[in-house]
């Protein structure tokens, strides 16, 4: 039976298979220990090896991961919801940090200006999916200096270590 989300539709940290512990489908992880990142990962067995890996990231703030029937979910940070119970996206400001955005949904389509906050550290990615899959990175690189990134609907704007400017006109 599917019992590994508590009955307030979260999941805590943790190795999951799909099908099983959890329903196959979209999920939105959290990390919000500034100190800490959390690390996700999609693989085709449980003996965490090397070869097994289908999708990996790390992250800070709130990143979606799909999984298919089969594959195993694991994730380091605070906390997951499925997609349908997620709480939704809230920006304050218009500046938006660390984390993954859907592009149409959270943020609208457009050219955005990405601000590193540590060169040392930060990249981005833009994603036709959330498997995480080297396969579905469209684009990405480090942020060693500041960028400007146009993004489409339906793609995933990944970031981490730098801040995205609402967008620009």
């Amino acid at each position: 039976p599917l019992v590994a989300i508590n009955p307030d539709g979260t999941l805590p940290y943790g190795q999951y298979l799909a099908g099983r512990d959890i329903p196959a489908g979209t999920y939105v992880l959290y990390e919000s220990d500034p100190v800490f990142y959390g690390n996700v990962d999609v693989r085709s067995d449980a003996l965490n090896r090397y070869p097994s890996i289908k999708g990996q990231d790390t992250y800070s703030g709130r990143i979606y991961v799909t999984v298919s029937e089969g594959e195993y979910l694991t994730f380091r940070g605070d906390i997951a919801y499925p997609l349908e119970m997620a709480p939704p996206l809230e920006a304050g400001d218009r500046i938006l940090r660390d984390g993954m955005y859907l592009v149409g949904t959270d943020i609208p389509a457009g050219t955005y200006k990405i601000t590193a906050q540590n060169p040392l550290e930060g990249y981005y990615k833009i994603y036709s999916d959330a498997t995480h899959r080297a396969s579905s990175i469209l684009r990405g690189g480090d942020l060693d200096v500041d960028k400007t990134i146009t993004v489409r609907d339906g793609q995933y704007f990944f970031i981490f270590g730098g801040s995205i400017e609402a967008q620009i006109p």
